[in-house]
């Protein structure tokens, strides 16, 4: 089956369809993908949201069985003109996959974290929401722009709330 760009600009080129079908297919990579997949949310719980949503329990499970580690596993046999960087926004229950990953293809990594000033007021017992983390992985040998300002090597950013 060929498959053809949907969108082209002088950027790139954008593909409509499954990854995992499209990708290994391609015969150019960036060397740089971000995702932010499902955060792959539990409503076991006795809280306030998994009470609310328990209707829409099975649609949400469903999307929650996305998994990136596939497409990263075929991005890392791909050709690319330099080593790839890899960052994906993720929960905390999450990042233990991330760090497997990269321990088994013995990648670099290194865990960073978006920290919300605006968070959700929810906490459930549990401590608040206030932190997104990144899960970063990299090839051995992948570019690292060392001539940036001292606060873009911050693990932590303090971003915005949900008005932005």
């Amino acid at each position: 089956m060929d498959i053809k760009p949907y969108f082209k600009t002088e950027l790139g080129e954008l593909f409509l369809g499954d990854c995992l079908e499209i990708l290994p297919k391609q015969t150019a990579w960036a060397d740089l993908i971000v995702t932010d997949p499902p955060y792959d949310i539990s409503f076991e719980g006795a809280g306030s949201c998994g009470k609310k949503y328990q209707y829409r329990k099975d649609e949400i499970n469903a999307i929650n069985k996305f998994n990136p580690l596939p497409f990263l596993e075929i991005a890392l046999t791909a050709m690319r003109p330099r080593p790839l960087n890899f960052y994906a926004f993720c929960s905390r229950k999450q990042v233990r996959h991330y760090l497997n990953f990269a321990e088994d293809k013995k990648l670099n990594y290194d865990i960073l974290a978006l920290i919300k000033s605006n968070p959700i007021p929810a906490y459930n017992n549990s401590y608040m929401a206030d932190m997104e983390f990144i899960a970063f992985l990299r090839e051995p040998g992948a570019f690292f722009n060392s001539k940036l300002g001292y606060d873009y090597y911050r693990k932590a950013y303090m971003g915005g709330g949900c008005e932005q």
